[in-house]
């Protein structure tokens, strides 16, 4: 199985408190890894440390057999919906537009490339038709949806969400992991959750985290989404 990421001895410290110790984790091309665990357990700070947000005290992390700062840019990061402005005057296309710009760097222009590939991102996530919609106007599901579309246009090698469906109905709730199912099939995917029983119907791995990583569990076989 290929090696995606590889983070060794992560030990990260706020003010002389042990948030995350001796943090050894794996992900591989196909994998749907859920990470779950208690308020205050470091999900959140193990994301940012993937990310690069967060520098850990000791440790280093890998992303395709090299140190992660040099590919950042491939990283997909999807933050809760209420996490977002809704007030912020802007539609869903211009939301998708930006992921694109800040992935093309500055002085490069939109292309007729890049506009297929935020079309493309819109058709997958099933919000093509909403394009020309104030995102203000958007419901939790609908916006959570378009922030997975914009992560999808920066062309990442992984996904990376932070309990992607908190505050949404249990109906768009599982229309989210469903869409992420699929999405499984051609990028691997780290999702932090609160709720490990809802997950484990469609990750294939679980990490429960609670400073430490324990209770691993590999599923036998994934649910079918025909």
């Amino acid at each position: 199985m290929e090696k995606v990421l590889e983070l060794k001895n992560i030990w990260v410290k706020f003010n002389n408190n042990i948030v995350l110790e001796n943090v050894n984790l794996e992900v591989n091309k196909a994998d749907f890894l859920g990470i779950v665990g208690p308020n205050g357990g470091g999900k959140t700070t193990l994301l940012k440390v993937i990310l690069g947000f967060i520098k850990p005290a000791k440790g280093e992390v890998r992303f395709l057999g090299e140190k992660r700062e040099k590919n950042l840019k491939y990283f997909g990061y999807v933050p809760q919906y209420n996490n977002f402005d809704r007030q912020f005057p802007i539609s869903v296309w211009e939301v998708l537009v930006t992921g694109r710009l800040g992935q093309l760097g500055m002085f490069k222009q939109f292309t007729h490339r890049d506009k297929n590939i935020v079309l493309d991102a819109l058709m997958k996530v099933g919000m093509l038709e909403a394009k020309d919609k104030s995102i203000g106007k958007l419901s939790g599901g609908q916006i959570q949806r378009v922030l997975i579309a914009r992560a999808l246009v920066m062309e990442p090698k992984i996904l990376i969400l932070d309990e992607p469906t908190a505050n949404i109905d249990a109906d768009m709730e599982n229309k989210i992991y469903e869409l992420l199912l699929e999405l499984n099939s051609e990028i691997p995917i780290i999702l932090v959750s609160h709720d490990k029983k809802v997950i484990s119907s469609y990750v294939n791995r679980v990490v429960h985290l609670d400073r430490k990583i324990s209770d691993y569990k590999e599923k036998i076989a994934m649910p079918s989404i025909l």
